[in-house]
Parts: C-alpha cells; sequence; structure tokens
C-alpha cells in the first residue's frame, strides 16, 4: 500500500514538473511575442503613428512578468513540499532514492553540485519585467503630462506698434 501511495505521489511530482515547464514556455512566448510587437512597430514597413502603442504594450508585459515569476515561486515551494512528504514516505521503505540523491547533491548548499533551476528560472521573468518597464518608460508620451506654459502672449503695445511702422 506505502509502496503504491510513493509511486503515485512521484509520478504527481513528475506532472508538476511538465505543468511547470508548459506554464514556463506559455510565459516566454507572451514574453516574446509581445517584444515582437513591439519590433514590428518600428520596422520600416510599419506607420509611425502605431509607435505610441509601445509603452502601452510594454506596459502590458509588466503585471505578466510579475504574474510569471510568482508562479514560479509557487512551483518551488510545492515542489518543496511534495519533496518533504516523499522523504517522509521513504522512512518506511528499504531504499530512499530521493533521500539519498539529496544527501549526495548535500542539500543544495554546494552551489558547484548543483544549482536549482529555480535560481536560475526566476531571472528570465525579471529580466523581462525589467525591460518592460525600462520600454515604458522610454516610450510613455511624458510630454502629456507637462503643464501648459501659463504666461500670457506680450500684448504690442501703442509704442511698439509704432516702431513697426
Amino acid at each position: 500500500m506505502l509502496l503504491d501511495q510513493y509511486r503515485l505521489f512521484v509520478e504527481m511530482m513528475d506532472r508538476i514538473a511538465d505543468r511547470r515547464q508548459h506554464a514556463n514556455s506559455f510565459f516566454f512566448s507572451l514574453s516574446a511575442g509581445l517584444f515582437a510587437a513591439i519590433a514590428f512597430l518600428y520596422s520600416k514597413d510599419t506607420d509611425e503613428s502605431l509607435r505610441p502603442l509601445t509603452w502601452i504594450i510594454a506596459l502590458a508585459g509588466v503585471p505578466i512578468s510579475v504574474f510569471w515569476h510568482r508562479l514560479i515561486e509557487s512551483y518551488r515551494n510545492l515542489a518543496t513540499a511534495k519533496f518533504e512528504v516523499i522523504h517522509q514516505m521513504e522512512e518506511y521503505l528499504p531504499f530512499t532514492p530521493y533521500s539519498t540523491e539529496w544527501k549526495v547533491l548535500e542539500e543544495g548548499k554546494n552551489r558547484a553540485k548543483y544549482l536549482p533551476l529555480t535560481h536560475l528560472e526566476v531571472w528570465v521573468p525579471r529580466f523581462f519585467a525589467l525591460s518592460f518597464v525600462a520600454l515604458t518608460l522610454w516610450a510613455f508620451p511624458w510630454a502629456f503630462l507637462k503643464k501648459p506654459n501659463k504666461t500670457p502672449e506680450p500684448t504690442p503695445t501703442a509704442a511698439a506698434a509704432h516702431l513697426r511702422r
């Protein structure tokens, strides 16, 4: 009975890893698509009047990147919890492959032996988020935020009108 539960739990771990990979592929493709749309706006065949859309497209990429980052953290936490359960189940089994593997990898404390994928994986959405923020700030129409100049136009005086003659 315990062995069947163990097999099922390990299989669930694999499914979560697959879902995580699919989610990463989806968000990477979506973010790359936003960059491709921005690049299209600056291609020679595109009407320049569409370029103000750059900041809107880039701004849309920021929450997408943040959500992607949070999803990676969520999957990491879920995987950590599942491995803890697997380690507990292995205490009752004759052989403990995951616990033994974790000990061989020095429990992730030696980066020369093992660097968790999540430590690298989180930098991809961070890079996209920073790029989208930079593009938003660069392309935003800041001129619209400036206060209009309220100094009145000088009116010509009689003396100035006399000088023009």
